[in-house]
């Protein structure tokens, strides 16, 4: 274990010197396996002296295994719950960390210590062999062979419009069956341009297609983008603000009227509005 730097300056223990400035450094902690800051005096110093942390981290580099440096808490006097891997038992345990001047095995959570942590006794569940792999311990290693459970399919490449199924233990293509896009109901029905079949409450109808580029132009509608038709408005806020409408009848909002129209499949202004003698809605007549 130890640090593969340039030269053997990162092993070289940190010196202030005895002068009496105060230049900020960083050296390598050959304990927390990282860079850190210290001031320099500015004279008898040795090379595990860098003016930038960047230039420090370039040159020392820690290859020790994080797991299995020793729990840190640092000079700090913070009381942050943590969590380190313990080698000698094998599991990661809580500890309190001060906040400062730690090394890389601390962990925010136990989930996160043991997901870069935790040791396994089998090698194979430290490796991948792929989809189509499995993997064997031979002589204490873990190696990867072909699964004769592998889906063939995995191997096998269709052209467009054909999917693979697995055939006597062989993956062959097979052409999709289309999905029909017209509603048997809709078969006999002929629509204009602009409008296609569509099936509501049972029975067939040609409603009004649209897009985000196209919009609908029947009052009261919206485009419904997933299906690219036109639909009314289903749902108005609770607002009482009356209007009256140009059919003679009077609607709780505006939105109401704009929903009424929409159903309709007119349209329908809104007009001013009296109380007649059955207290019902009118349009006011024009003097």
């Amino acid at each position: 274990m130890g640090s593969q730097c340039g030269g053997a300056v990162c092993s070289l223990p940190k010196v202030v010197g005895p002068c009496k400035a105060r230049f900020v450094r960083y050296y390598f902690n050959t304990i927390t396996q990282k860079c850190e800051v210290f001031y320099y005096g500015g004279c008898r110093s040795n090379g595990n002296n860098f003016r930038t942390k960047k230039l420090c981290e370039g040159t020392c580099k820690s290859d020790q295994d994080v797991c299995s440096l020793p729990a840190v808490q640092g000079p700090c006097e913070a009381h942050i719950g943590r969590y380190f891997y313990n080698v000698t038992s094998s599991k990661c345990e809580r500890f309190y960390y001060g906040g400062c001047q730690g090394n890389k095995n601390n962990f925010k959570t136990i989930k996160d210590c043991e997901k870069n942590c935790k040791r396994s006794g089998n090698p194979c569940d430290l490796v991948f062999c792929g989809v189509n792999g499995r993997c064997k311990v031979m002589n204490g290693k873990a190696i990867c062979t072909l699964s004769v459970l592998a889906n063939p399919c995995i191997a096998t490449s269709c052209l467009v419009g054909t999917r693979c199924v697995v055939v006597n233990g062989k993956g062959r293509c097979i052409p999709v069956k289309p999905v029909p896009t017209v509603h048997p109901s809709c078969a006999a029905v002929s629509c204009l341009q602009g409008t296609t079949c569509v099936v509501r409450n049972g029975r067939p109808l040609c409603a009004t297609t649209c897009s985000a580029s196209r919009g609908c132009k029947q009052q009261g509608s919206f485009c419904n983008l997933a299906s690219g038709i036109c639909q009314c408005s289903r749902f108005c806020l609770a607002v009482h603000l009356p209007v009256c409408g140009s059919d003679g009848k009077r609607y709780g909002n505006k939105c109401h009227l704009d929903a009424a129209a929409c159903r309709a499949k007119k349209t329908i202004t809104t007009v001013p509005c009296y109380e007649n003698s059955n207290n019902t809605a009118t349009q006011q007549p024009a003097y």
